[in-house]
């Protein structure tokens, strides 16, 4: 039986009346359920389904039935995860890459941090008319007006950019900014597609705003890495609700009864 007071229930009534408001296909069964281990999931701050066990607003069950419960629950095909997100944000629900998220003719700047400043993805980004701003290893060798310089070895001659360099053996240039500013322990090599520039360079900063999102969804939040689902899938459910609620409220289609006077 549900449980229907105390803190997770009401969390977790806090979570259905905003999925019966939103589109999601859901049948009323799955959103009670789907409420639940969302509470859970955002009260134990894990994705560790054990723990949601301990927690999840039931009454007069052991925990072998909690568990059989969320297995069943998070296994369900009935509940599309696709579908679900599609009362949140449409555009992740209908479409299968990013590329095709980005609405025709929108100015789009892709940043990305030193696993990603490669010659492929520089490339890819040129192809696809894309604007970036790609953080590069100090190991690269560049070649340069008939020269070789590796990046490491520009950012410490106080090089601040580098014109249509070829990256390693490839046949791929682009422009490479070096900004290294006091205080700070390593230089920025940022492969960019625009002239360098220190506020060019700079842009590369806009990334550090999801760096506060990575913790969340792993050490300091819904510890994603410790997860014990056999559905990856389903837990991007509890993620983007939990995300939205940092997001602007959408119009309630309902509308609000007059009262009437005495």
């Amino acid at each position: 039986m549900r449980v229907l007071s105390g803190g997770i229930a009401h969390v977790a009534r806090v979570v259905e009346e905003d999925l019966f408001d939103r589109e999601t296909g859901l049948r009323k069964q799955h959103i009670e359920g789907l409420a639940d281990v969302v509470a859970c999931a955002l009260s134990c701050r894990s994705a560790n389904t054990a723990e949601w066990q301990s927690v999840l607003p039931r009454c007069a069950c052991d925990d072998k039935s909690k568990e059989r419960f969320i297995s069943r629950l998070l296994a369900n095909k009935l509940i599309s995860h696709s579908r679900v997100m599609m009362g949140f944000i449409p555009e992740i629900a209908q479409v299968a890459s990013a590329l095709a998220m980005m609405p025709e003719g929108a100015n789009i700047l892709l940043a990305g941090d030193r696993f990603y400043g490669t010659s492929a993805l520089i490339a890819w980004c040129q192809n696809q008319g894309w604007n970036y701003r790609l953080r590069l290893k100090d190991n690269l060798i560049l070649h340069h007006d008939g020269g070789e310089i590796t990046t490491g070895e520009a950012a410490k001659a106080k090089i601040s950019m580098v014109l249509n360099a070829q990256l390693n053996e490839t046949n791929i240039k682009t422009h490479i900014g070096i900004l290294h500013e006091s205080g700070h322990k390593e230089p920025w090599i940022i492969a960019m597609s625009d002239t360098p520039s220190k506020g060019r360079v700079l842009d590369y900063g806009m990334r550090w705003g999801i760096e506060p999102m990575f913790s969340d969804f792993k050490s300091r939040g819904f510890g994603i890495t410790k997860t014990q689902l056999k559905h990856a899938d389903r837990i991007t459910i509890a993620l983007f609700w939990a995300a939205s609620t940092g997001m602007q409220p959408s119009p309630s289609r309902h509308t609000k009864k007059k009262r009437r006077e005495a």
